[in-house]
C-alpha cells in the first residue's frame, strides 16, 4: 500500500486550540466551494497573495500575470544562465547570490478583452497542479498550471488571443501542422532564441504580426488551446515538441513505499492528461536528482531536449506519463551516534561528569518563551540530555529526574499554556501561533502565524515526543504520555506533514511544506516574494524528517515512520544536488563562481544568497546548515565532502575566532567525520572550555556524546 493512501487522523484539531475564523491574509482568490483546506507553503501562492503579481516558477519557466491593460496576460520567462545576474562584485569568486532576472517577457498569452477589470481566480489547488482563470467579458482563459510542465497551455474561451513579447518578435513563421488538427508556427525572438506555437480548438485560427510585440488573431474570438514552448538544447528539441504537442497535465498524483529487503524508498508521478499528441505521453521537465533517481523505464523515455532552471541546474525532458524512482533510505536509524559498548571508560566518566551537571538545568524555565522555534529547541536539547542520562551514562536514576522535568516543561505545550498558544485557523485550516493576532506583527517568531518555518518550529517538539515515548517506556515500562498526548503530537504532525491522501483529512492540508518534486520543504507561508519560496536551513529540513520517523517508530504509526525515511531519502538527493555544493571541483548545478561557497545559504526559487536573514558572519551561514547534528547528519553530508567546507572555511584556527554558541554547532558538526578532534573540543582538552560555546539547543553531554560514539 501506498504511505499515501490515507491520512494520519481526520478528527477535528483538540479543543485546547482556540479558533480563529479569519486570518489577516485572506483566500479569498481561491475558488474553493467544497472549503478544502488550502495549501499555504506552495509553489503557486504567489497567485493568490498580496497584488497576484509575483512570479511563479512552474521550472523550468517563470510565470506571471502581467497586468498592463495594454498588455494584459500570464507572461512567460525563460532565461538562459548566462544572462544570470552575479553580484555583488561580478568578478569575484566566490560570487555571493546569483539570480535570473525577474519581468522579462519571452512570450505572454493574453487576449484583447482582458483589461484593468480582469479577475484572477484559480481553482484545483492540490499540491503539484492548479488552475489559473484569467476572466473578463463573458470570456476566460484557464491555464493549468504544474511543476516540469513542457509547455505553457491557455485554455481559451471565447477570447480573442493576444501573444506578446517584451524581447520583441523578429520573425513569425507558419509550420506544417504535426498532427491532423494542430496548427503549429515558430517564432523567433530578437535575442536569437525560438519558441513555438501550438493550437487546436473547434476551428482555425488565424495569427498574424500585429507588431514587433505582438503577434494577433485576426479571426477574432477563439475557442480552443493554445500552447507555447521554447525549443532548447538538443538535437531532437523540435521533433519532441511536436510529438507531444496537443495534450497537457492537469493533475498529478503521487505514490510511494520502501522495500525494507534492500532499504529502498520508492515513489512516482503519476500525470493525469487532456488532450493527445503523437507520443502518446506528455512531456514534462525533470530536475536533476530526479534523472540520477530515475528507474530504468522512466530513464528510458528521457529525450535530448534540456532547458536551464533558474536555480537547480539544467533540466531534462521526459515523456511518460508516470516517472518511477528510488532513493537509498537509511538502514538503521537510531538515537545516539553510536551504542556506549563501544565508549572507552574514560570516555563514558567524562559525559558521565558532564550530564550529571546538564540534568540540573532548568527546562522549564528555558523553554518558558515567546517563541515556537526557540522553545522547541530548548526542549530538544534536554530531550537530548535525558537520552544520554539512560542509555549512554545508563543512569536510570538520573535519566528519571530529566525525565519528569522534561515531562513537566513539555505540559506547558502539550496544554496550550505558553506565552503565545497555538490556535487553529479556520480560513487556511491550519496551526499557528496567536503571535501575530495578539501583536499585529507578521514576523513575530518568524512568521509562524502565517505559515513560516512549521517545520523547523513543529520537529523540535515531535523529536522531543518521540524521545518522552522511549524514555517512559526504557525507564518504566508504560506508555502513560503517549497515550495522553498522541492527538496532540499527531496534529504537530498534521499541519506540517498530512500525507498526500486527497481530501480525506478536512482540516489540514497536505504535506505542508514539504515539496515532493524539488525534495526539499519551502519555509515560506503567507508572504509574497518576488523571488519565490525560499529555504534556508537544510539541516532544520533534515531534522523535521528525522523527528517523523522516530515519532513514528516510538508511537507504532508505521505510515509516519515510513513517510520520515523515505522523505530521508529524497533528502539526501536533494541536499546534495542543490544545498551543499562541490566548492574543490566546482561541479553541480549552479554557476561555477558560485560552487566555491560550499553551501547555498537561503535558496529561492529565483535566486540564491550565500546569506541568512540574521547576519552575515560565515558560521551563521554554514552554520545554519549543520544544526542541529543528530545520528541523521552523517546520512546526508558525506564526510569528505564536509571535510572539505571546514578546511576551507573554518581551518587554519579560523575556527578559534567564532564566538557565541556558533562554536559548538561547528564543532558537533565536526563530530561526524572528526570525532576525536571533536571530543578534544568539548572535553576541553586545550585547557579551555565555557558553556557559551553551546547554542541553545545543544549540550554539551550531546556533544561528548556525538564524538564517542563515532570513535
Amino acid at each position: 500500500m501506498s504511505i499515501f493512501e490515507t491520512t494520519i487522523e481526520t478528527a477535528p484539531p483538540l479543543s485546547i486550540f482556540p479558533r480563529k475564523r479569519s486570518h489577516p491574509v485572506s483566500s479569498k482568490a481561491v475558488f474553493n466551494p467544497y472549503g478544502y483546506p488550502i495549501p499555504t507553503n506552495k509553489w503557486y501562492s504567489n497567485l493568490f497573495l498580496g497584488g497576484q503579481t509575483d512570479g511563479v516558477w512552474t521550472l523550468p519557466y517563470m510565470l506571471w500575470v502581467h497586468k498592463d491593460p495594454r498588455s494584459y496576460g500570464l507572461a512567460v520567462s525563460h532565461v538562459e544562465e548566462d544572462k544570470f545576474t552575479l553580484g555583488p562584485d561580478p568578478n569575484k569568486d566566490p560570487v555571493q547570490y546569483y539570480f535570473s532576472p525577474i519581468g522579462i517577457r519571452s512570450m505572454q498569452l493574453g487576449a484583447l478583452e482582458l483589461h484593468g477589470n480582469t479577475t484572477i481566480t484559480l481553482d484545483g489547488v492540490t499540491n503539484h497542479a492548479v488552475n489559473l482563470h484569467l476572466n473578463a467579458n463573458n470570456g476566460s482563459i484557464t491555464f493549468p498550471l504544474t511543476q516540469g510542465m513542457g509547455f505553457v497551455t491557455g485554455q481559451y474561451n471565447h477570447l480573442t488571443p493576444t501573444i506578446d513579447s517584451g524581447v520583441m518578435y523578429r520573425q513569425l513563421i507558419p509550420c506544417h501542422p504535426p498532427r491532423h488538427g494542430i496548427q503549429k508556427w515558430k517564432v523567433i525572438l530578437e535575442d536569437g532564441h525560438v519558441w513555438l506555437i501550438y493550437a487546436f480548438g473547434s476551428g482555425p485560427l488565424d495569427l498574424v504580426c500585429a507588431n514587433n510585440g505582438r503577434i494577433q488573431a485576426r479571426s477574432g474570438p477563439y475557442s480552443g488551446v493554445i500552447q507555447i514552448t521554447k525549443v532548447g538544447e538538443g538535437n531532437d528539441a523540435e521533433r519532441t515538441l511536436d510529438d507531444t504537442a496537443g495534450a497537457f497535465v492537469t493533475e498529478v498524483t503521487l505514490a510511494g513505499g520502501l522495500d525494507f529487503n534492500y532499504y529502498i524508498g520508492n515513489y512516482s508521478f503519476h500525470f493525469g492528461v487532456t488532450g493527445e499528441n503523437n507520443a502518446g505521453a506528455p512531456l514534462m521537465y525533470a530536475l536533476p536528482h530526479h534523472v540520477d533517481s530515475f528507474l530504468p523505464d522512466t530513464a528510458a523515455r528521457r529525450r535530448h531536449l534540456w532547458l536551464r532552471s533558474t536555480t537547480k541546474g539544467v533540466m531534462t525532458a521526459v515523456v511518460s506519463s508516470t516517472w518511477y524512482l528510488s532513493e537509498q533510505v537509511p538502514a538503521w536509524i537510531g538515537w545516539h551516534a553510536g551504542p556506549r559498548e563501544i565508549m572507552t571508560a574514560t570516555a563514558l566518566a567524562k559525559i558521565k561528569e558532564v550530564v550529571e551537571q546538564e540534568v540540573r538545568q532548568d527546562v522549564e524555565g528555558q523553554s518558558n518563551l515567546d517563541s515556537m522555534y526557540f522553545a522547541g529547541k530548548a526542549l530538544a536539547k534536554y530531550a537530548q540530555i535525558a537520552l544520554v542520562a539512560a542509555d549512554i551514562v545508563a543512569d536510570h536514576a538520573l535519566a528519571k529526574q530529566a525525565l519528569e522535568k522534561l515531562i513537566c516543561a513539555m505540559s506547558r505545550f502539550t496544554e496550550n499554556r505558553q506565552k503565545f498558544k497555538l490556535v487553529y485557523d479556520e480560513e487556511w485550516k491550519g496551526l499557528c501561533s496567536e503571535a501575530s493576532w495578539a501583536t499585529g506583527d507578521p514576523g513575530i517568531d518568524f512568521g509562524n502565524s502565517y505559515y513560516n518555518d512549521h517545520h523547523f518550529h513543529y520537529g523540535y517538539f515531535i523529536y522531543t515526543a518521540a524521545a518522552i515515548v522511549r524514555l517512559q517506556r526504557t525507564l518504566h515500562n508504560s506508555t502513560t504520555w503517549l497515550t495522553a498526548n498522541r492527538a496532540y503530537v499527531n496534529t504537530l504532525v498534521r499541519d506540517t506533514a498530512n500525507p498526500p491522501h486527497g481530501h480525506q483529512d478536512p482540516h489540514f492540508p497536505p504535506m505542508r511544506a514539504f515539496d515532493f518534486f524539488h525534495g526539499h520543504s519551502w519555509a515560506k507561508g503567507l508572504f509574497p516574494s518576488a523571488d519565490g519560496k525560499d529555504q534556508e536551513s537544510s539541516s532544520e529540513d533534515t531534522n523535521f524528517a528525522y523527528a517523523l520517523h522516530l515519532w513514528g517508530t516510538e508511537s507504532g504509526q508505521l505510515q509516519v515512520r515510513d513517510l520520515g525515511l523515505l522523505m530521508l531519502g529524497i533528502l539526501r538527493g536533494a541536499m546534495n544536488s542543490y544545498f551543499l555544493m562541490d566548492g574543490r571541483t566546482k561541479t553541480g548545478n549552479h554557476p561555477k563562481r558560485f560552487l566555491g561557497n560550499y553551501v547555498t545559504g537561503i535558496l529561492f526559487e529565483n535566486k540564491v544568497d550565500h546569506a541568512t536573514y540574521f547576519g552575515m558572519n560565515r558560521e551563521y551561514i554554514h552554520g545554519i546548515h549543520m544544526l542541529p547534528t543528530t545520528p541523521i547528519s552523517k546520512w546526508i553530508r558525506r564526510d569528505s565532502w564536509a571535510r572539505e567546507e571546514w578546511e576551507s572555511c573554518f581551518g587554519n584556527g579560523a575556527v578559534d575566532a567564532v564566538q557565541g554558541g556558533w562554536r559548538g554547532i561547528l564543532w558537533a558538526s565536526r563530530a561526524c567525520w572528526d570525532p576525536r578532534g571533536a571530543w578534544g573540543f568539548f572535553a576541553g582538552e586545550s585547557g579551555r572550555w565555557t558553556d557559551e560555546w553551546l547554542d541553545g539547543g545543544l549540550s554539551r553531554a550531546w556533544g561528548l556524546a556525538l564524538a564517542a560514539g563515532e570513535f
